[in-house]
Formats: structure tokens, sequence, C-alpha cells
């Protein structure tokens, strides 16, 4: 079959803080690069904490060419959040 949906690639979460408060939420590859970045208000609070605690796991999906999607899931695979990624060309 051709419609095989390409296998998913772990990122994960970094959280730029300043002291107990959270600045930025980065989506990054193992190498280091910035896949995505989000102020932390685009998340519940809650989320925030899990993803400081680790209990968050991310992935991205490129599905043909309607572009990669970053999912979050907690540590029980429910999905948190979901969205197309814009990338620069």
């Amino acid at each position: 079959m051709s419609d095989a949906i390409p296998p998913a690639q772990e990122v994960w979460c970094r959280l730029v803080t300043s002291g107990a408060r959270v600045l930025r939420v980065q989506i990054m590859h193992p190498d280091g690069q910035v896949v995505a970045a989000y102020a932390p208000e685009r998340f519940d609070r809650a989320t925030v904490g899990r993803m400081l605690a680790g209990q968050i796991r991310a992935a991205v999906r490129a599905p043909g060419t309607a572009g990669a999607v970053l999912r979050l899931t907690d540590v029980s695979g429910a999905v948190l959040f979901e969205e197309a990624l814009v990338t620069a060309r």
C-alpha cells in the first residue's frame, strides 16, 4: 500500500524560564533545532506544569505535502494539543 502514514519523529519541549516564570515553550529536535516556539499562554497552566515535570511527549509528523503536524500527548497517550506547523521555504 502506498498510503502508509510516515512515522512521527519524537521531539521535546524545552521551557525557557526566568526564575519560576516560564517565558517561552520551544519544541526542539534532539539535535537542538527549534521546530516551533509558543508563548506559555498558548497552553493551559496544567499542561505547562506537566511540561516542566517531563510528563508531556511531543512528536512531529510530516504527512505528504500537507506540512508537518505537531502533537503533544500526556503519559496516557491522550492528545493535549495538535497543530499544523508552518515551515519556511
